[in-house]
C-alpha cells in the first residue's frame, strides 16, 4: 500500500477580463492580469489550476483569453463559467482545457453534463456545487448570481450529478468564500458520505493545516484562492503555492492507492 500526495489547486477567478478574488460571492479585489498569475502558478509548479470566470451579464466565453492563459499553462487546466452547450465544450478543449467545471443548476446541469460525460468521458467534467446555510434545511444550494432554493438535499445533488456522468464533485462553501477562516469541515463531512467520485474543497483555506483537516474530513483534493493570492495580514496581492517539501511533509491523501 502506498499514500499518494493530495492535489492542492490554486483558483483563478476572472471577471471582465482581468483576475480578481471574490468574498462570500459578493465584493472583487482587483488582483491584476490573470495571465501573468498563470505564468507565476506555472514556475511554481502547482498540481492544477481552476480557471473560472465570474463576470456577470456575460453570455459568451472569452476563448481569445482562456487560449492565452492555455499557453502560459504547464499544468492541468479546468474551466468554469458560462459553459452552457457541447459546442462550448469542444472549443475550450480544442485551446487546451483538461476538465469542464460546472456550476450546478438543476435539471439544466444534468443535461450538460451528461452530454460532456457521454462525449468526451466522466474524467473530462467536474460539477460545482455551491453551498450556503439555509433556513429550510442546513444547506441551501446556489449559483454566484442567484440562490437557488433546491428542493432537494446536498446530498441528493451530488448523488444526481454522478449519476449523470460527474467525474468529479467540487464542494465549496459560499459563506467562507475569500475569508480564510478555514474549510467547512461539517459540509466536507456530509458530501463524503455520499461521494463515490473524488471529492475537492473549497472555501476558506487560511493555512496547510487547514489542507489536511480537510482531507481528514473527507476530501480528496484542496482548492483555494484567497490562500494563495492575498496575504491575510495586510490584504496584499501575492502569488503564492506551498513548496514541494510542504506538500510532501504536510498534506497527504487519507485514502489508499492499491
Amino acid at each position: 500500500m502506498k499514500s499518494r500526495r493530495t492535489r492542492v489547486i490554486p483558483v483563478v477567478q476572472i471577471q471582465d477580463g482581468r483576475a480578481v478574488k471574490s468574498h462570500q460571492f459578493n465584493k472583487r479585489k482587483y488582483l491584476g492580469d490573470p495571465i501573468n498569475t498563470v505564468r507565476i502558478f506555472s514556475e511554481k509548479c502547482v498540481d492544477e489550476l481552476f480557471v473560472v470566470d465570474i463576470s456577470p451579464n456575460v453570455t459568451e466565453i472569452d476563448f481569445k483569453l482562456i487560449e492565452k492563459i492555455a499557453d502560459e499553462a504547464f499544468m492541468p487546466i479546468s474551466y468554469g463559467g458560462h459553459i452552457e452547450s457541447e459546442h462550448h465544450a469542444h472549443k475550450l478543449f480544442s485551446l487546451g482545457v483538461e476538465k469542464m467545471l460546472v456550476g450546478w443548476k438543476g435539471a439544466t446541469s444534468v443535461r450538460l453534463v451528461t452530454a460532456i460525460a457521454r462525449e468526451y468521458g466522466s474524467q473530462a467534467i467536474s460539477v460545482c456545487v455551491d453551498v450556503s446555510e439555509g433556513l429550510s434545511f442546513f444547506n441551501r444550494i446556489q449559483n454566484r448570481h442567484r440562490i437557488i432554493w433546491s428542493p432537494r438535499s446536498l446530498q441528493e445533488c451530488i448523488s444526481i450529478a454522478e449519476e449523470s456522468g460527474a467525474g468529479e464533485i467540487v464542494i465549496q462553501s459560499v459563506d467562507r468564500d475569500g475569508t480564510q477562516i478555514g474549510y467547512d469541515l461539517e459540509l466536507i463531512g456530509m458530501a463524503a458520505k455520499v461521494c463515490h467520485v473524488p471529492l475537492v474543497a473549497l472555501g476558506g483555506c487560511s493555512s496547510i493545516e487547514d489542507m489536511q483537516f480537510a482531507i481528514n474530513a473527507g476530501a480528496d483534493a484542496v482548492g483555494a484562492g484567497a490562500f494563495f493570492l492575498i496575504r491575510k495580514h495586510d490584504n496584499s496581492v501575492l502569488v503564492s503555492y506551498p513548496s514541494e517539501q510542504q506538500r510532501d511533509g504536510g498534506i497527504i491523501d487519507s485514502r489508499i492507492n492499491y
